[in-house]
């Protein structure tokens, strides 16, 4: 299967290194958020209790001209990256280990429209294993649900294992309680 695997990328790399240098146009970040999204399906992994986890950290590499096009704009498709990378696992019921982490770096063999990915599965430091997971909880039991309401904790019966989230409005004042 890695031979396979191998075998593909190399061609993708190939056509699309041909299709960079007879355009000549400069890389989009679509396409970056495709490769991403390809990644994270290419990358997954299946955890002991059949939990299929996601990379969260992609590292982008760009060539010299890319990368300055993209050095400037780099927090907001940070961001818009980042986004991506949750909802993609959220419509695949994949999880993440932590939060996703996206990197540019310049890469001096790479040319115009040209670029790398890797992607890669990391804990957040000091966090629980599944601490980011893309699971909704079930309607149906709200004892799933992490964080509810407390008076609906207790209409439910559900007794506080933890601390209470304080919700405050506009003028400091508790607007509601959650558990």
């Amino acid at each position: 299967m890695g031979v396979a695997r191998d075998l593909e990328r190399r061609l993708e790399g190939l056509l699309e290194g041909m299709f960079a240098k007879m355009f000549r146009s400069g890389l989009q970040p679509i396409e970056v958020g495709r490769r991403i999204v390809r990644e994270m399906e290419e990358n997954r992994t299946v955890s002991v209790n059949n939990r299929t986890y996601a990379p969260n950290e992609f590292r982008i590499h760009l060539g010299e001209e890319d990368y300055a096009r993209f050095e400037p704009m780099g927090p907001g498709l940070q961001k818009e990256f980042s986004e991506l990378v949750i909802e993609a696992a959220k419509e695949r019921r994949w999880s993440l280990m932590g939060m996703p982490r996206i990197s540019f770096h310049q890469h001096e063999r790479l040319g115009r429209g040209e670029f790398r990915t890797e992607a890669i599965l990391t804990a957040d430091p000091g966090s629980a294993p599944g601490g980011a997971s893309t699971h909704e909880p079930s309607e149906d039991d709200p004892s799933a649900t992490r964080a509810i309401q407390l008076n609906t904790a207790q209409r439910l019966g559900i007794r506080s294992r933890g601390a209470t989230l304080v919700v405050l409005d506009e003028d400091g004042e508790v607007k509601d309680r959650i558990t």
